[in-house]
């Protein structure tokens, strides 16, 4: 058994980019090689697993809750 551990730069700015920067085409031919690149490692053993960790860079999330200062 082995485990195989993808870790994803999931913000909206990054994937953005990356379609300005080469074509909106981009997007969906990361996510097939990742998908393709999953499977093939799925698909040589019945007990390996797959680790798929995403993250948004930059981002910061909030502790506190936030107050309504509207009133």
């Amino acid at each position: 058994m082995s485990t195989l551990a993808l870790l994803v730069e999931g913000s909206a700015c990054s994937w953005g980019k990356l379609a300005v920067l080469h074509g909106s085409e981009t997007i969906n031919d990361v996510i097939r090689a990742l998908i393709s690149f999953s499977n093939s490692h799925l698909s040589i053993s019945a007990s390996n697993q797959l680790l798929l960790f995403a993250f948004a860079n930059k981002i910061k999330r909030r502790t506190s809750p936030v107050r309504n200062e509207s009133k």
